[in-house]
């Protein structure tokens, strides 16, 4: 259960890693130009990323309480969101290692 969390939350910031780089590199990749589809494309990455996050995060975890195994999927789920926060910390030790 702990390498599947784990698994998850790596899945997680990959995601949010390619993420970032597109919104990063936005006006190389999409031009400067600020039109009503610019901020429509903003708003959807958004929902696909809430959704995309949500089912790595809860989706497992869910199964797991509908099928019964509540403690499991709770369990599933701390452990993956606490793997999110090392990994977080990690991230900002990184950005102050850099300074």
């Amino acid at each position: 259960m702990k390498k599947r969390s784990l698994l998850h939350s790596l899945c997680v910031v990959v995601y949010v890693a390619f993420v970032a780089m597109i919104m990063q590199n936005g006006d190389r990749l999409f031009g400067k130009e600020d039109t009503v589809l610019v901020v429509m494309a903003i708003l959807l990455l958004f929902c696909v990323s809430a959704a995309v996050v949500g089912s790595l995060v809860f989706g497992y975890p869910v199964v797991l309480f509908l099928n019964g195994q509540k403690k499991e999927g709770i369990a599933m789920a701390l452990s993956t969101i606490g793997w999110l926060a090392v990994e977080m910390v990690v991230v900002f030790g990184v950005l102050v290692a850099m300074r």
